[in-house]
């Protein structure tokens, strides 16, 4: 292993080796190697660290029967970072002296750091394949180490599970590094090695190196440049925002001197306070866009938090190593590009002859009126362009080269003509190929065969349910497709044929958490905490909790890992529901999940009885009653149904009845009425 990788360091973890031989082994089996170990705090060997002396040196800071905590010094960059080499017990109760000392030290390091090593548990669902899932509380541990720590995983090549039985893998191994070690220039990845027949633990080959990837940036468009009166003409501008901020903010120290020291007021001084205000905001915007944080306020600058979230972010999107399709691995950064573009040419294959499209089928089909069909299949209008182009928010939607939608409204006097002819090319082309789209299966492939789109078959599944055995062999057999299972993934949210536990909400703490862990928290006020709650998690929820009715079990997981956050202690000085009063009852102003999960039911069965123009309502009205107020509940509804009955019956009892709701629900703004309503419920009920 040493020689093969060409190793300065090696750890090993369960080495077996009684005390009394190792000595005798590393002078006869690696002769000039340097080493420690736990041996003596534990009955079997635990772990062995050992060095090349004329590469690095390593200082021992601490250790315990499951960690060796240790400062590395590399002789040749003279680079200094930590490393902590972790070999977990496989209990939950015997674990837990790891994460108390991982927490205790980690709070006080300020230096790059570097985890590895084999911590006997996950971290998310999806790292373990076969078996009993994975409980929730077994991963809560490891889960809140990393979002206290701020730790990351390490960009990793290789397997992806990390240990194997015969009927189970694990990913117990893993490596991660702390919020100074992405501020360094420093890279590093894992190759996670099949293990072969030493052990049933993938190998875990580190590599650390400086990033000396310097390759010259594509221009990139940035919202700021629109807020410029004359930004058309000035578009490429060579001189850095950030440079001019501090120079315009230099000048007008500059003036002010001279005005507090007697030399006469600069009547200047106006004009420069001007320009400095707006260069400040510009690099602002700037620093927004590019770290992807546009959910600060304002008066929370925290340009620290923003390079520190820049630097973050372009160490995790950077891919520092690939396995090539020869199956080596490469740090090259042209070899990396190279072997992409191949593998998408060879996906995407080449242009081919298309057959004609075959116009008699499309009558055998419904239709639609002559006066419908008209309506759509005339030419979009240039005011439904522009129309269509004034409802993107400025900063959605923008391509490689940051070209979003706040640059064509600002530039639409010069680019303006240039969009309507790209939409108008676009519907003239795309006419009558989709219209022979059908659910049938040789339709599909008679649409692929004219349109060019084929489906993948390995990344299509049939779902299939109640259909008997024979049915459904026939069904997977022609179709080609592999038979999917409940519950799964659409659009982000869980689908499945049952009602649906707390483990299939997993998805939605995981996002969460990973949001947090993400995070560099030091470096943010409460303010800034508390602003990233309110319009970043309480943003993602939303669209859980508008689909729905979310248990209290996935909702105290989603406040615990919020409240973390927020005071970065155990012992927070306020109470979490203190914290989601109103601002005017003297809370925090944010919201509380409970409540506003019944607020967003309610808009949906406000959507029900007001027929909104939607498939899914259109299906609900059809299979139920065309009258809210007529729903009774029937023994094999879902959750859901069960849940909007409950809202509508709170409704009206409020209101009298249901049509009383209605009536005050007409006359006042949805989302203010439908939340005032539900919280006053909430209330009553609570006192």
């Amino acid at each position: 292993m040493l020689k093969k990788h060409n190793l300065s360091i090696l750890g090993l973890l369960e080495v077996k080796i009684k005390p009394n031989l190792l000595n005798p082994m590393m002078d006869t089996k690696f002769p000039g190697m340097s080493f420690l170990h736990n041996f003596h705090l534990c009955d079997n060997s635990r772990i062995l660290i050992m060095w090349d002396p004329m590469m690095v040196h390593l200082d021992l800071l601490e250790m315990t029967d499951q960690i060796i905590h240790v400062t590395v010094s590399c002789l040749h960059t003279h680079r200094i970072f930590l490393a902590s080499f972790v070999y977990g017990w496989n209990s939950m109760v015997a674990r837990r002296p790891l994460w108390d000392f991982l927490l205790h030290r980690g709070d006080a390091i300020d230096l790059p750091w570097i985890l590895m090593g084999d911590f006997n548990c996950v971290r998310h669902p999806y790292e373990k394949k076969g078996g009993v899932p994975v409980a929730p509380r077994e991963m809560a541990d490891l889960r809140n180490c990393i979002a206290r720590l701020e730790l990351s995983d390490v960009n990793h090549v290789g397997c992806c599970f990390t240990w194997f039985s015969l009927v189970v893998s694990y990913k117990l191994d893993r490596v991660m590094v702390n919020y100074h070690w992405t501020e360094s220039n420093l890279d590093v990845f894992v190759d996670f090695v099949a293990p072969g027949c030493f052990s049933d633990h993938s190998c875990n080959v580190i590599t650390i190196f400086r990033d000396h990837s310097h390759r010259a940036s594509p221009f990139k468009f940035f919202n700021m440049w629109a807020t410029h009166q004359d930004f058309q003409v000035i578009v490429r501008d060579n001189c850095h925002i950030s440079g001019r901020e501090k120079n315009a903010n230099e000048e007008i120290v500059e003036a002010q001197n001279r005005a507090l020291n007697g030399d006469g007021v600069d009547n200047s001084i106006v004009e420069l306070r001007r320009r400095a205000e707006f260069l400040l905001e510009a690099e602002r915007l700037f620093l927004s866009q590019k770290a992807k944080c546009e959910y600060l306020k304002h008066s929370d600058r925290c340009s620290k938090f923003f390079h520190g979230m820049i630097k973050r972010n372009i160490k995790r999107n950077k891919i520092v190593a690939l396995t090539l399709r020869d199956g080596s691995i490469s740090v090259n950064p042209n070899e990396i590009a190279e072997d992409f573009v191949g593998f998408y040419r060879n996906l995407l294959g080449v242009a081919t002859n298309r057959e004609a499209l075959d116009e008699s089928i499309i009558p055998l089909g419904p239709s639609l009126p002559d006066s419908s069909w008209g309506e759509m299949m005339r030419m979009v209008s240039v005011d439904e362009i522009r129309g269509a182009l004034a409802n993107i928010e400025d900063d959605k939607a923008p391509g490689p080269d940051g070209f979003g939608a706040a640059f064509f409204k600002k530039a639409w006097g010069t680019v303006g003509g240039d969009i309507i002819a790209a939409v108008m090319e676009f519907f003239s082309n795309a006419k009558g190929e989709t219209q022979s789209v059908k659910i049938l299966l040789d339709c599909v492939d008679k649409f692929g065969k004219t349109a060019g789109l084929r489906a993948n078959a390995l990344k299509s599944n049939i779902f299939l349910v109640a259909v008997k055995e024979p049915v459904r062999r026939e069904i997977i057999r022609i179709s080609g497709y592999q038979e999917g299972s409940f519950p799964f993934r659409y659009l982000g949210i869980p689908l499945a044929a049952g009602r649906l536990t707390e483990r299939d909400f997993s998805g939605l703490v995981d996002t969460i958490a990973k949001k947090v862990a993400a995070w560099p928290r030091h470096t943010l006020s409460y303010a800034g905490n508390l602003e990233l709650l309110r319009s970043v998690i309480q943003g993602v929820e939303c669209f859980w909790l508008s689909v729905f009715p979310i248990s209290c079990g996935v909702i105290d997981k989603i406040e615990k890992t919020c409240r973390s956050f927020m005071w970065t202690s155990k012992h927070p000085p306020i109470s979490w529901r203190k914290v989601c009063s109103p601002i005017n009852d003297e809370g925090l102003g944010l919201r509380d999940l409970r409540i506003w999960n019944k607020t967003l039911l309610a808009k949906t069965l406000w959507d029900i009885h007001n027929k909104k123009d939607s498939l899914w309502v259109k299906w609900i009205n059809h299979y139920y009653w065309d009258n809210v107020k007529d729903w009774t509940v029937r023994k094999d509804d879902t959750n859901l149904i069960k849940k909007l009955v409950d809202i509508r019956d709170e409704l009206a009892l409020k209101f009298g009845d249901w049509e009383g709701a209605a009536a005050q629900l007409e006359i006042w703004p949805e989302e203010v009425a439908l939340e005032a309503i539900c919280l006053e419920t909430v209330h009553s009920s609570q006192t």
